[in-house]
């Protein structure tokens, strides 16, 4: 299965904050498939006082998941437990974002240098975009921030396999579409409605560079070519902590 990492960002933690007052909600016992008014309705005959403080959604791998709007009316609801649906009885508890999860730990601090790249894409989410998922960019280099050297990107990224770090992409980026102005023509649409019929991009070659690779484990065995074949030409520094 292929890695993915998503940068921390204020909007992930707004989403986090939206969901801090629910309860995942799982149907016991051997039942059909139940409706999502169902479980409106079997809340509603429990807290009729609730009415109106809660939405009800599918929710996968469980089956439910119910968002309140304070903390009290859904610890109100977890103080139950369980509720019985008249033949499928529901089970209350709490959301968080360790739901589901396993930890992990991205051990590789990464120095890359990325050339080809127009200075006008210049930025860490273009370089997250280049870099693939497997990577979560840290910060651009210092010479890259102040704009000193405009020959290649420098970035620092972390990642748990520094073999799934590309060594090229191919750069596109669309062309704003041409809207052709017709005086005359009292019909027209507005440009953010138009669906052109096809999309021009300018295409970029760019070649990236691993320069220096840290390991942060507590090993003081630094990686072999045999076990990272990646890294061969790249300085790999063991960092013990």
């Amino acid at each position: 299965m292929e890695l993915c990492i998503i940068p921390e960002s204020p909007k992930l933690e707004v989403e986090e904050r939206a969901l801090q007052w629910s309860a995942v909600v799982s149907v016991t016992g051997v039942r059909s498939r139940i409706s999502l008014p169902a479980v409106g309705r079997v809340l509603s005959a429990r807290f009729p006082e609730l009415d109106g403080c809660y939405t009800t959604h599918r929710f996968w791998p469980d089956d439910f998941l119910v968002i309140f709007d304070s903390r009290g009316v859904r610890d109100a609801v977890l103080t139950t437990g369980s509720i019985d649906g008249r033949g499928f009885p529901l089970r209350f508890s709490a959301w968080n974002r360790f739901r589901q999860a396993v930890g992990r730990t991205a051990s590789y601090r990464v120095h890359l240098e990325i050339e080809g790249m127009p200075p006008h894409t210049w930025s860490s989410s273009t370089a997250a975009a280049l870099l693939g998922p497997a990577c979560a960019v840290e910060r651009l280099g210092t010479n890259t921030v102040n704009r000193e050297d405009m020959g290649r990107l420098s970035v620092y990224v972390w990642t748990s396999d520094p073999c799934l770090i590309p060594r090229g992409k191919r750069l596109q980026i669309p062309e704003a579409p041409v809207v052709e102005d017709d005086e005359e023509d009292d019909l027209l649409v507005p440009p953010e409605m138009l669906i052109p019929s096809e999309v021009n991009l300018l295409e970029y070659d760019v070649l990236i560079h691993l320069l220096r690779v840290e390991d942060t484990t507590a090993s003081t065995d630094r990686p072999s070519s045999d076990e990272w074949p990646c890294l061969t030409m790249v300085t790999v520094v063991t960092m013990v902590t």
